[in-house]
């Protein structure tokens, strides 16, 4: 991948509807050389099926990362043992064992729990639980039943238009752009893609900054993304580690 392709990813992961001509414009490329990238990048197996579910506000959920490194002589064993916790979102395996497990909880209760749950299936002697910062989690029901068709409709593409959700759904067009764009702008729904770099062996890299105390960690994470923005894909900031950046 070269500096557009890992750009248009960028894209892709934070809202997998954008429009090719609007990432065209956010990269300064042509609508059709976006085309043939994304096409390339499937191809390739780096972007895979798209994602689309609930967002962890939307189910009320705050997300947390436990991490540390794992003492497993087996990694492929890790996966299996933590696969079936539900509250376990996303695995990442770093070089050396070192293991992030994403998650989404509600309350100290079922934090406490999983944080053992994964300290003793994945081996980790003395894990860091970090509280991602985020939008606080929805009340109850914030998704209507209607919400939920449409989500159900876009399960295998997330990029189906407009007047196609409506024709299965039973549902005018208006209704179901206003209602799409509602949860998109609310942040009560994920529109992802499965972004998979190391299929052709591209290196994605985690940097953990500690900052000192006195340190402003929003002007340090603009700086960041302004300097080297080719090339970052997130930061992470966490409220209960505010001396810490990845």
């Amino acid at each position: 991948m070269d500096l557009i392709d890992i750009a248009l990813s960028r894209i892709l992961m934070e809202n997998s509807r954008t429009s090719y001509s609007k990432m065209a414009e956010e990269v300064g490329i042509s609508t059709q050389a976006v085309h043939r990238r994304i096409q390339s990048l499937r191809d390739q197996g780096i972007l895979r099926n798209t994602i689309v579910r609930p967002s962890l506000k939307a189910m009320g959920l705050t997300h947390v990362i436990i991490f540390g490194w794992s003492k497993s002589r087996s990694m492929s064993d890790v996966a299996s043992r933590l696969a079936d916790e539900p509250t376990i979102a996303v695995l990442q395996i770093a070089s050396g064992n070192y293991v992030y497990v994403h998650a989404g909880i509600k309350g100290a209760d079922q934090l406490a729990k999983l944080v053992t749950f994964v300290q003793q299936e994945a081996m980790i002697s003395s894990p860091q639980v970090g509280i991602v910062n985020g939008p606080e989690p929805a009340p109850p029901d914030v998704l209507t039943r209607s919400d939920m068709r449409i989500i159900f409709a876009l399960r295998e593409d997330a990029r189906r238009t407009v007047a196609e959700i409506s024709a299965e759904i039973g549902m005018t067009a208006k209704t179901v752009r206003k209602r799409l764009n509602r949860m998109i702008d609310e942040d009560l729904i994920s529109l992802s893609v499965h972004w998979r770099p190391d299929a052709q062996g591209d290196t994605m890299s985690k940097i953990h900054i500690i900052l000192k105390d006195e340190v402003d960690r929003e002007k340090v994470a603009v700086s960041m993304i302004s300097r080297f923005s080719d090339n970052v894909i997130n930061v992470v900031s966490f409220s209960n580690l505010p001396n810490l950046l990845i």
